[in-house]
């Protein structure tokens, strides 16, 4: 049975059973699963798999590492994109700008829709930023999806951002 399969569906089979033993909590035996399959053709997966698991684990390093090692390869969008989604958890907004500045530069993006708790906090400095870090990209905030800390700071915040050509839905 095993010789009827291809190198690609062993490489997915593979995949599949690390993500399986990362879910029911073995996480050494899912570990040794994505890295057997670094000398693949096709690594990205397991490198990504490496990447959540290590963030999942609290080896915020090791991730950012395995994330990193995807930015010279063809599929770096996969490794920016990620690095974004880390820099986002880690709070670290302006390193995540910077990547999602080098992700538009790869792909360009056409549309940022923001949503969030604090408009008159969180939701204007993200739009601000990313308005800032990709001026010709359309940058949305979801007004219905906000809440400032009070009404008055709310309307506010909406009512700057549209000043800076910032789109309020």
């Amino acid at each position: 049975f095993e010789s009827l399969l291809t190198t690609e569906s062993k490489t997915y089979a593979i995949l599949e059973l690390g993500r399986l033993e990362f879910s029911e909590g073995n996480i050494e035996k899912a570990r040794n699963y994505f890295k057997s399959l670094l000398t693949a053709q096709n690594k990205t997966y397991a490198v990504l798999e490496l990447g959540k698991l290590e963030y999942n684990e609290g080896n915020i390093e090791k991730a950012r590492d395995y994330f990193k090692s995807l930015l010279n390869t063809k599929n770096r969008i996969y490794g920016i994109t990620n690095l974004i989604i880390l820099s986002i958890k880690e709070k670290n907004y302006l390193e995540a700008f910077k990547y999602l500045k080098e992700l538009n530069d790869a792909e360009p993006i056409e549309t940022i829709t923001l949503i969030g708790l604090c408009t008159d906090i969180c939701v204007i400095s993200n739009a601000m930023i990313a308005k800032a870090t990709l001026p010709e990209v359309k940058v949305i905030v979801d007004s219905a999806c906000c809440a400032g800390v009070t009404p008055q700071s709310h309307n506010n915040a909406l009512e700057a951002m549209k000043m800076c050509q910032i789109i309020i839905a």
